[in-house]
C-alpha cells in the first residue's frame, strides 16, 4: 500500500493533469457527499440489496473500523431514504476502489481519468469519511490539501513533481505531517486548519523564494524538519492547554510562525551563508527548527500574549535576527537555538508596559530592534544567558520608554505627545549608540556615567520648557538622538553642572530658545525654524562641544555664539553654513 504522502501527491497530480472541465470536479469530489464524475459500470444496478450482499462478502474489510457503515449494514432493512442513499453510495465507492486496485496500471477510463486516478481519489475519500479508526493528521487534512494544490499549481511550477526541487520540498512537508504522533488517548489534536495554513505557506514560500529549493537536499531537510518539529511542539502545547481558547492560540501562532521560519531561512542561511560558516547542513536546519519550537514554546506564558503581539512581518524580522544571533553565539542561545524563545519573551515582557502606553504596534518593533541590533554582539550585550531580561539593549529602552511615555508637565511650551513612530525612530538611534558604547547601561559604570533615561529625560524637558509649538516631533526626535550621541562621545556633557543642569540639556535648551523662544529675533526664527536648518544647527553645536570647551563654561560660550550668529542674520550680514563651525570654535576656545 503506498504511503499516505504518495497517495496525496498522486491525487493532486491527477486533479491537475486532467482537462480543466474535469479538474474542479475531481478536486471537489474528495470532500463532497456524492461523486459527480462517472464511476465505472457496475455488474448490477446499485441498490441496498446489492450493497448488503457486497459487504457480506468481498467488501467485509470495509466494515472494520467504520462504525457508521457497520450501523447502516446492520440496519439495512430499516434504512430511511437518506440512509439508503448513503449506504448505496458507500457501496459504489468501495466497489470502484476494489476495481481500481485490481486494474492494470495506466488503464484509461472516461474523461481521461485512469484507474490509478480513481484509486487515489477513492482512497482519500475513505479517509475523509472516517473509514480509518485512527487517521493520521495528513489523512484528515488530505481533501483540503488537494484543493489548495489545484489552486496553486500554476503559481508554483513542479510543486507536485517529485523529481523537481519544488516537488521534493512539497513531498517532504506531506511526509512530516504524516509522521506527527498523538499521545494515546489524547482528547485534543491539531486541527486540519493549521495543516492547510502550513501547506499554503510552503507553496507561497516556494513561489516567492525559489532559492529555498535550489539546494534541494537542504530545502527538503529544512521543510520536513521544521514542519515536523513545529507541529509536534504545537501538539504537545495543545494537549497541555487548559481550554479551547488556549488551543486556538497555539494553532494561530504556529500558522504565523511557520512561514516566518521558512522566509527567514531563505533570507539568512540560503541568501547569506557567510553568517553561518562552520555550521553543516543538518546543524543549520536544526538551528532554524530549534529557534521556531523555542519561540512557539514561549506561548506557555499566557500573560505575555505573544501570539497577539507580532504580525507576520515583525515576527519574520525577529526570527531572522534571532537566527543570526544563535548562529554566532551558540554558547548563549544553544546549538539549536533553545534559548531563542526565552530571549524574545524576556525582551517583550521587559518593554511591554511602557511601550503599550506610547502606542499600539510599538512593542513588536522594539523587540525586533533589540534582536537585530544585538545579533552580532550578543556576547557583549547579554552578559548572563540565564537572565535574558538583562540584555543591555532591552535595559537601555527600559530606561528611556517611561520618559517618552510621560505626559507633558503643566506649563510646558512644547506639548505634543510622542507617538509610536517617534519612539521607534529614537530607539533605533539610541540602540546604535549603546552598541557603540555599552557603558551607558552597565552596572559597573552606573555610579560614574549618566543613565540613558536621565539624559533623554533632561533633554526632553529642555525641549518642553524652551521650544515653541512650531517644533515638529521629527525634529525633537533628531535633537534627542544627537544629544545622546554627543554625550556618548564626551561624558561630561551628560553630568550635572553646579546649578544641577545636565550640560547637554542646557545647551539644547539655549538653541531652541534662540529659535523658538518668545524673544527670538524674527529673522533668525524665520531661518532656523525650518526643520532641516534647526537640526543642522543643533548637530553642528553638539558635534563641536563633544570635542572642545570647558564643561563649566560651555553654555555661556554657546549662547555667545548663538547671539553673534543671530545678530549677523538680523543685520543682513552675508554668511554661509561653512562659516559657523569656525565661529563656534572661536567662542569655545576663548579664555575667561
Amino acid at each position: 500500500m503506498p504511503a499516505s504522502a504518495d497517495v496525496v501527491l498522486f491525487a493532486i497530480r491527477s486533479a491537475i493533469r486532467v482537462n480543466e472541465q474535469v479538474r474542479r470536479g475531481f478536486a471537489g469530489m474528495v470532500s463532497a457527499e456524492e461523486i459527480h464524475l462517472p464511476l465505472p459500470s457496475f455488474p448490477s444496478s446499485p441498490s441496498v440489496e446489492t450493497a448488503r450482499t457486497y459487504y457480506e462478502a468481498d467488501g467485509a474489510q470495509y466494515l472494520e473500523g467504520d462504525a457508521k457503515l457497520r450501523t447502516l449494514f446492520d440496519r439495512w432493512q430499516q434504512l430511511g431514504e437518506a440512509e439508503a442513499l448513503e449506504f448505496v453510495r458507500c457501496y459504489q465507492e468501495h466497489w470502484a476502489l476494489d476495481a481500481a486496485n485490481a486494474a492494470p496500471a495506466g488503464s484509461v477510463l472516461a474523461a481521461d481519468l485512469t484507474w490509478d486516478d480513481y484509486r487515489a481519489l477513492l482512497t482519500v475519500r475513505q479517509w475523509q469519511r472516517g473509514g480509518d479508526k485512527s487517521p493520521s493528521l495528513l489523512q484528515r487534512a488530505a481533501g483540503t490539501l488537494i484543493e489548495i494544490a489545484v489552486d496553486y499549481h500554476l503559481q508554483v511550477p513542479g510543486a507536485v513533481n517529485t523529481a523537481s526541487p519544488n516537488g521534493k520540498l512539497v513531498k517532504a512537508f506531506l511526509e512530516a505531517i504524516d509522521e506527527v504522533q498523538f499521545a494515546e488517548g489524547s482528547q485534543h489534536m491539531l486541527g486540519t486548519r493549521l495543516v492547510d495554513a502550513l501547506f499554503v505557506s510552503v507553496l507561497e514560500t516556494l513561489r516567492d523564494h525559489p532559492e529555498l529549493a535550489a539546494d534541494s537536499e537542504r530545502g527538503r531537510l529544512l521543510v520536513k524538519t521544521v514542519a515536523g518539529d513545529l507541529t509536534g511542539k504545537a501538539q504537545k502545547l495543545i494537549e497541555a492547554a487548559p481550554d479551547q481558547l488556549a488551543r486556538d492560540r497555539v494553532q494561530d501562532f504556529a500558522a504565523t510562525l511557520f512561514p516566518s521560519l521558512l522566509t527567514s531561512a531563505a533570507a539568512t542561511v540560503v541568501a547569506d551563508p557567510r553568517r553561518f560558516i562552520g555550521l553543516g547542513r543538518q546543524a543549520q536546519v536544526d538551528l532554524i527548527s530549534g529557534v521556531g519550537t523555542a519561540i512557539l514554546g514561549s506561548l506557555q506564558d499566557r500573560k505575555l500574549g505573544l501570539e497577539t503581539l507580532f504580525s507576520r512581518e515583525t515576527l519574520e524580522a525577529a526570527v531572522r535576527a534571532v537566527l543570526v544571533a544563535a548562529a554566532r553565539h551558540p554558547q548563549l542561545l544553544g546549538a539549536k537555538g533553545e534559548g531563542a524563545g526565552k530571549l524574545v519573551a524576556a525582551v517583550a515582557k521587559e518593554l511591554g508596559d511602557d511601550a503599550n502606553v506610547i502606542g499600539p504596534g510599538l512593542l513588536p518593533e522594539l523587540v525586533r530592534l533589540v534582536l537585530e541590533k544585538g545579533a552580532e554582539n550578543l556576547d557583549i550585550l547579554l552578559p548572563d544567558k540565564n537572565q535574558p531580561e538583562r540584555h543591555l539593549l532591552a535595559r537601555a529602552l527600559k530606561a528611556v520608554l517611561p520618559v517618552l511615555a510621560a505626559k507633558p508637565p503643566a506649563g510646558a511650551k512644547w506639548k505634543p505627545a510622542l507617538r509610536s513612530e517617534d519612539a521607534l525612530a529614537l530607539a533605533e538611534a539610541l540602540l546604535d549608540e549603546v552598541v557603540r558604547n555599552p557603558q551607558w547601561v552597565t552596572d559597573e559604570a552606573a555610579a560614574k556615567s549618566p543613565r540613558l533615561g536621565e539624559v533623554v529625560g533632561a533633554v526632553l524637558a529642555a525641549l518642553r520648557n524652551e521650544a515653541g509649538p512650531r517644533l515638529r516631533r521629527e525634529s525633537a526626535v533628531a535633537i534627542l538622538a544627537a544629544a545622546v550621541e554627543a554625550v556618548g562621545r564626551r561624558l561630561e556633557l551628560g553630568v550635572k553642572d553646579a546649578q544641577g543642569r545636565h550640560v547637554v540639556a542646557a545647551v539644547v535648551g539655549a538653541i531652541v530658545k534662540t529659535v523658538h523662544g518668545d524673544g527670538a529675533a524674527l529673522e533668525a526664527a524665520w531661518l532656523f525654524a525650518r526643520e532641516e536648518a534647526l537640526q543642522r544647527l543643533t548637530q553642528l553645536i553638539l558635534d563641536e562641544i563633544a570635542q572642545a570647551g570647558e564643561p563649566a563654561k560651555l553654555l555661556g560660550r554657546v549662547q555667545a555664539f548663538l547671539d553673534e550668529a543671530v545678530e549677523r542674520i538680523r543685520k543682513g550680514t552675508p554668511w554661509w553654513w561653512d562659516e559657523l563651525a569656525p565661529l563656534l570654535r572661536e567662542h569655545l576656545a576663548k579664555g575667561g
